[in-house]
C-alpha cells in the first residue's frame, strides 16, 4: 500500500505551529495587556483579566493538538508526552512526517 499522508501531516503543521505561537504568546499577553486594559477599565485586576483572554487560547490550541488522529489508524496519534517529543503513533507505530510505502 503507497499512502501519501501529506495533506494530515501539514494539518499537524499547522496546528504545533497554532500551539507554539498560543504558547509564546503569552510573552506579549501578560506584559502588554494587563497595563491597557487596566487603563481602559481602571480595574486593578487586569492581570487576571489578561489570564482569562490567554487560558481559553491555551487549553484550546493544546487540545487541537493533542488530539491529532493518526493518518495510518485514525486513533489519537500520541498522548501528551507528544508535546515533549513523541515521533511515532502511539497505536500503530507510524513514524512522524512519514508516508506508507
Amino acid at each position: 500500500m503507497n499512502a501519501n499522508y501529506s495533506k494530515q501531516w501539514m494539518s499537524l503543521r499547522v496546528r504545533r505551529g497554532i500551539f507554539i505561537v498560543v504558547f509564546l504568546s503569552w510573552i506579549i499577553i501578560g506584559t502588554k495587556a494587563p497595563p491597557l486594559l487596566e487603563s481602559l477599565t481602571g480595574s486593578k485586576h487586569s492581570g487576571l483579566m489578561a489570564l482569562a483572554i490567554y487560558l481559553p487560547m491555551f487549553f484550546i490550541s493544546a487540545y487541537l493538538l493533542i488530539n491529532f488522529k493518526c493518518p495510518r489508524c485514525k486513533k489519537q496519534y500520541s498522548s501528551f508526552n507528544w508535546l515533549l517529543g513523541s515521533n511515532k503513533c502511539i497505536n500503530c507505530g507510524l513514524e512522524k512526517w512519514r508516508n506508507d510505502t
